[in-house]
């Protein structure tokens, strides 16, 4: 399990970018938020997940919010 920060995210367009503790971006897809009810993803929401190798590189997979606390 990783974690990181939400960089920036697009809810209308279902994609965006987290930063990793290394400094690193990491694309996100909505397809892959682990979202609880009534939970959205958004910038500077501190989150855990795992990376996988996409079509254009890696890409954060099984995105969970760890806390609803902004950084």
């Amino acid at each position: 399990m990783r974690y990181g920060i939400v960089k920036e995210y697009y809810e209308e367009r279902g994609f965006g970018f987290l930063e990793d503790e290394m400094g690193h971006e990491i694309f996100v897809h909505i397809s892959q938020l682990q979202l609880e009810a009534g939970q959205r993803l958004e910038e500077g929401d501190r989150v855990s997940y795992e990376i996988a190798v996409g079509a254009k590189g890696p890409q954060a997979i099984h995105v969970k919010i760890e806390n609803e606390s902004k950084v």
